[in-house]
């Protein structure tokens, strides 16, 4: 009868044992799920600034593109300009005064439209290179925390991290160069 008592409670302690670490269980995945909402709410603000800086420089992306195309014409008007009145020059030789300081005015103002368009070229650049930048480093905290975790033994919330931070920087590359290459084609 001894044994058979000491068998129940030992069933007993075990069952009330198993219950607990059930319950231990329960609790981490439900920390595990509001650490998971935590980020995800991170992520689509992220997402959502990305998006709003996207159309922002799309948009001053295209006019400074339509300046550089409109000074790009009128670099090339001058430069046709440049050329007519070159041949007039060889051809007549008294207005020769007149036509050197017409064309050492628009030399002047083609230098102007030139370093004009570099600037403008560089600016665009500046800026792409920026934003490239920016979504790799808006990941980081993310897959940084993800290793600590999983190192540190908690495998399953390092790898949720590891995943949030990957999603969220293939999803917004996607959505910045995506929306580049759409702009150019369009």
């Amino acid at each position: 009868m001894k044994k058979f008592l000491f068998a129940l409670a030992l069933t007993f302690v075990s069952i009330l044992s198993a219950q607990e670490s059930i319950v231990n269980k329960v609790e981490e995945q439900d920390k595990l799920l509001d650490a998971l909402g935590d980020e995800m709410m991170s992520i689509r603000l992220t997402i959502q600034s990305l998006q709003e800086d996207n159309k922002n420089l799309s948009l001053y992306s295209a006019q400074m593109e339509k300046a550089v195309e409109s000074c790009n014409a009128k670099i090339e008007a001058m430069e046709e300009n440049i050329a007519s009145i070159k041949k007039a020059l060889e051809s007549n030789k008294e207005d020769t005064h007149e036509i050197i300081s017409v064309l050492g005015d628009m030399q002047e103002e083609l230098d102007r439209y030139k370093a004009y368009v570099s600037r403008m070229e560089s600016r665009l650049k500046r800026a792409n290179i920026f934003v490239n930048a920016l979504i790799p480093i808006a990941c980081v905290p993310s897959l940084v925390g993800g290793v600590c975790l999983y190192a540190n033994g908690r495998e399953s919330e390092g790898k949720l991290l590891i995943g949030c931070g990957v999603a969220t920087l293939v999803c917004a590359e996607i959505a910045w160069n995506g929306g580049r290459l759409v702009l150019k084609l369009w």
